[in-house]
């Protein structure tokens, strides 16, 4: 995972302490900012000599996120997946800490800035690592259900204050019988190019916050959506697909309608976790905005 050039960062005293205590002692030491990690502190670290990723939360929506991740890394930490070992959870009455290995590469959207030429490559690793994730048969463990985030957001449309028409159409993708699954699998929840590491030409799938048990369709919906929201070249989606296809990925894709209502039933789930944010709020009503008129 790629460091940046910001100024030395920092871990409040009480993340210090938390991971103190899962690493027998041993304190966090070389700090060093990383690309991305936007919705959580987080930090490189050398802990016990061994280098890694720490993560931080105090909110509630966040602590939880990290509570998910934690499930889901553990749940899938002897499936082979290309993902960042889990090596530590811990929380005490106001922070939530989870640590993994770290993992050399750069981020996806360093690769797109820099070596574009490279997205073929990156996108067909990408295809056969998701096609891996959504064949593995979950073990119970308390992973969360895609099936209730649906409803909790079906729930709060009332209350985002949002446009008729468009919450209209939200309640209407989430109504969509493609939210329904015959067998749940492993969905990432976030997929795209920002939750990728790239190097040597291999591929580590990162931040599994959003993890859950569901329809593998909506990784799927949601990394169409990526694509054109970053007006990435068009061909990269029907090389995706075909990757996908030949390293044995599960579903059969829906028509173009079934892939904008799952577009737009991720965006009403993030609206519900950003309804006290004025700002992302505003932000996701205009995306959501884009995706009814996005030509797929």
């Amino acid at each position: 995972m790629t460091a940046t050039s910001s100024p030395a960062p920092m871990l409040p005293p009480e993340v210090r302490l938390l991971v103190a205590q899962a690493f027998g002692g041993a304190l966090p030491l070389d700090l060093a900012a990383t690309y991305g990690g936007f919705s959580n502190l987080t930090l490189a670290a050398t802990v016990g000599g061994q280098r890694c990723i720490v993560k931080a939360a105090q909110t509630p929506f966040k602590r939880a996120d990290l509570r998910n991740e934690a499930t889901m890394l553990s749940l899938l930490g002897s499936s082979g997946l290309a993902i960042p070992p889990l090596l530590a959870h811990a929380a005490d009455e106001r922070w939530t800490v989870v640590v993994t290995g770290w993992c050399p590469g750069e981020n996806g959207l360093q690769t797109l800035a820099a070596m574009p030429e490279a997205l073929p490559e990156v996108y067909a690793a990408l295809a056969a690592t998701l096609a891996a994730v959504h064949r593995v048969v979950p073990a119970a463990g308390g992973a969360a259900l895609l099936a209730e985030r649906v409803g909790h957001a079906r729930g709060m449309l009332a209350s985002l204050g949002l446009p008729d028409d468009l919450r209209a159409a939200l309640a209407e993708a989430l109504a969509s019988d493609l939210w329904q699954h015959d067998t749940a699998h492993v969905v990432h929840g976030d997929i795209g190019l920002h939750n990728v590491l790239w190097h040597a030409d291999s591929l580590t799938l990162l931040d599994w916050e959003w993890a859950a048990l569901g329809t593998p369709l909506l990784d799927l919906a949601w990394l169409r959506w990526t694509l054109g929201w970053r007006a990435l070249p068009d061909g990269l989606w029907p090389h995706f697909l075909a990757c996908y296809a030949a390293a044995g990925g599960l579903p059969q894709l829906p028509a173009p309608q079934g892939l904008r209502a799952l577009m737009l039933g991720q965006i009403a789930m993030i609206l519900a976790r950003v309804h006290d944010q004025p700002a992302a709020c505003a932000e996701w009503v205009r995306r959501a905005e884009w995706t009814r008129g996005f030509t797929l």
